[in-house]
């Protein structure tokens, strides 16, 4: 998906989604991000594993937990070895926000 030249604006709009149905109780920031990144000690991790540890982290914070249809949507980006930055919305499917206290 990152090939195509409007890949960013489609994930933007995708993670906006369930944001701006909130409207007036949109966040002022409705967004929270969490990087990793692994040991240089050991071998890069694949897509694969990063996408496991990006799961885990969401299913961890509560922001989308396995099994949970109105979860908050998220995206984990890849821009760099060793490194990853999750991206989730603070609003969930079902109109209502994540607590994140």
């Amino acid at each position: 998906m990152l090939t195509q030249t409007d890949a960013p604006a489609h994930m933007a709009h995708a993670l906006d989604a369930p944001v701006e149905r909130l409207r007036a109780r949109a966040p002022e920031r409705p967004v929270w991000v969490c990087s990793a990144r692994s040991d240089p000690r050991h071998p890069d991790p694949t897509d694969t594993q990063w996408a496991e540890v990006a799961r885990r982290i969401v299913a961890a914070t509560g922001f989308a937990p396995e099994g949970d249809p109105d979860a908050c949507r998220w995206i984990v980006v890849r821009n760099q070895a060793r490194q990853v930055h999750v991206v989730t919305t603070l609003a969930r499917e079902d109109g209502s926000l994540h607590n994140t206290c």
